[in-house]
């Protein structure tokens, strides 16, 4: 019975997963009938491996991994909603040490609250009663119900395999753990492959630009729309964007395309839409690509870590850039090299004293990086617990829950500033200048009462503003009316390459206007985050 729960956490993500095409009540009763056919051939195994010496120990080991990957599954999937998946390795292998080391305090605490909700005594209590009630059964009553069951579930396994044509290997923690090492294997060597012998840009002769403006990019890290005041957020976390009067446009209605950081960029990078898969980011042409051919002067200045621990394709993406800069730590063996946001300013002063071409600039911040008071001087640890107790909530929080709540705020306070001094940058332009910024995925931080701290494909909502100089209302008029007229239509962060070539001047055969906010011709389709059509929970 205990290995029959243990194979149930290695499935407990599929019953509400567009893997089985039947109602959620049937798909549990094909679940927990292949785990019983799993769990008898585990114990097959274990009793006819006792007769040899060799064989029960190799297959006492390979029952613990698998007991192992089950429960791994489990939680993962109970506090991210993200089992086993070739997603899951393919963020592991793109995050690197430091930020592993900053993430296990938070999966911890998220851990310890998944044992305070009384679902969770619930489904425990009823795991020991039913263990007490079998023990109570008669071992051939008992024997001969395994049976039943096992049966019932191979002839389920082998139904389901049948009529499903794709995710087979879902049916197979160990299985699909295998695969999901595989395909990260693949693309780290698909990045060295990139990098080794990088592919020109398709259709460059489709590439015609008016040079019309530079642009900054200005990309956040987990920032949620929610907790800025510039979007009504009840603590002024934005002083320096709310006093802005002229030139500031608000976007109310960005989100990002996943709650991975990789993932978003492999399609804000890119030309890839929020609905492609973001690993074929090598199959897309490269925004810095096609600026290049229109005649820009391209930078990259990031204050992230240039490569993770197996594979990261942002410095593949970025590479055809003219300048490249990581002002920080560029792996984690450089701990003492991290430095705060304010490291990106001197590079970003220096690129834009360069009058002698257009240019566009893509700075990627740390933000609101979990651990979110590494990520800001002292000087602005602004709000404390006591500021977040002090709001009108519906919920209570913990005294450290606020604490970490106003840790999160003093980011996003200290991002305002960074902002402002790139806003700064921007005004002292002759030329049409304009800043974006938007982050790449939000962060649940204690937002509901659920005491959870993290990714969450509910918060994917972000901020999204532009800052257009003087210069660039006056020679763009029609461009700028545009863009403020586009404040409240839904985007994605996903198309931001399409952006950029309106805003650039630039055409280009795979722009595509439908996508294109400041288009007349943008429409506003379904979103996709994570490969999924996403639905506000407003």
């Amino acid at each position: 019975m205990c290995l029959v729960y243990i194979s149930i956490g290695g499935m407990c993500d599929l019953p509400g997963a567009n893997v089985l095409p039947f109602p959620i009540w049937v798909n549990w009763t094909l679940v927990v009938l292949i785990c019983c056919f799993k769990a008898s051939l585990a114990v097959i195994s274990l009793r006819l491996s006792r007769r040899y010496k060799v064989l029960f120990p190799a297959t006492v080991t390979a029952v613990a991994i698998y007991g192992i990957l089950c429960l791994i599954n489990a939680v993962t999937y109970s506090l991210y909603e993200m089992g086993i998946t070739i997603k899951m390795l393919t963020v592991l292998s793109q995050t690197n040490i430091n930020e592993v080391k900053e993430f296990i305090p938070t999966m911890a605490s998220n851990i310890g609250e998944l044992f305070c909700r009384p679902e969770t005594y619930a489904i425990l209590a009823f795991i020991v009663l039913s263990l007490f009630g079998v023990s109570k059964v008669r071992k051939t009553v008992l024997r001969r119900t395994a049976i039943v069951l096992s049966s019932a579930g191979f002839a389920a396994l082998v139904t389901v395999l049948c009529l499903i044509s794709n995710g087979r290997t879902n049916f197979s923690v160990a299985g699909r753990t295998v695969k999901s090492i595989w395909s990260s294997y693949k693309e780290r060597k698909q990045i060295e492959m990139f990098m080794s012998d990088r592919p020109l840009l398709p259709y460059p002769e489709t590439v015609k630009s008016q040079q019309l403006a530079d642009v900054f990019m200005v990309i956040g890290e987990s920032a949620s729309r929610s907790h800025l005041s510039l979007y009504d957020y009840p603590l002024n976390t934005c002083p320096v964007l709310s006093r802005i009067d002229d030139g500031l446009i608000v976007f109310d209605n960005a989100i990002g395309s996943s709650t991975s950081t990789a993932f978003n960029m492999n399609r804000i990078l890119t030309f890839l839409s929020d609905s492609d898969e973001a690993t074929r980011w090598n199959e897309s042409a490269m925004l810095f690509g096609v600026l290049n051919q229109a005649g820009y002067h391209t930078a990259w200045v990031s204050n992230q870590e240039m490569g993770g621990m197996w594979s990261n394709p942002t410095p593949a993406m970025v590479a055809d850039a003219d300048v490249v800069e990581y002002v920080g730590s560029i792996s984690s063996d450089d701990a003492t090299m991290a430095k705060y946001d304010d490291a990106v300013l001197p590079v970003i002063e220096k690129l834009a004293l360069r009058e002698d071409s257009p240019k566009f600039i893509g700075v990627h911040l740390m933000g609101s990086h979990i651990e979110y008071w590494k990520r800001y001087p002292k000087d602005y640890d602004i709000f404390t617990a006591e500021s977040i107790l002090g709001l009108n909530r519906n919920f209570e929080l913990s005294h450290s829950h606020a604490a970490t709540v106003a840790e999160y705020d003093n980011s996003i306070y200290y991002t305002d500033y960074i902002l402002g001094r790139i806003i700064d940058i921007v005004n002292s332009s002759r030329r049409p200048t304009i800043m974006i910024y938007f982050s790449d995925h939000g962060e649940n931080v204690y937002d509901d009462n659920d005491n959870f701290c993290g990714r969450d494909s509910r918060y994917v909502e972000v901020p999204f503003v532009m800052y257009a100089n003087a210069p660039f209302r006056e020679y763009c008029p029609e461009l700028y009316h545009r863009l403020a007229e586009a404040a409240s239509k839904p985007l994605s962060t996903a198309d931001i390459a399409n952006v950029v070539c309106t805003l650039t001047g630039t055409e280009y055969c795979l722009y595509d206007s439908t996508r294109d906010v400041s288009s007349p011709s943008y429409v506003s389709g379904p979103r996709y985050v994570d490969d999924k059509l996403w639905q506000s929970s407003e």
